[in-house]
């Protein structure tokens, strides 16, 4: 009976090893995951800024210049 306890009890520690572990790492995927969705965005913004400023540009040289119209 006692070994039956105690190998209840190993299992639970070896299993609440398991899942701490598990979770350490999920939190660092999580972690690298969300800096990689900052840096995409961050880069999605700059690029729409540069569109934009290059949208501006076409409309005020389409205003200097009527044979572009």
């Amino acid at each position: 009976m006692a070994g039956v306890v105690i190998f209840i009890v190993v299992t639970f520690w070896l299993e609440l090893y398991a899942v701490n572990r598990n979770y350490a790492q999920d939190k660092s995927l999580m972690l690298q995951n969300n800096q990689l969705n900052k840096d995409y965005f961050d880069k999605v913004l700059f690029l729409n800024n540069e569109i934009q400023d290059l949208k501006t540009k076409i409309e005020v040289l389409r205003a200097r210049n009527s044979y572009l119209k």
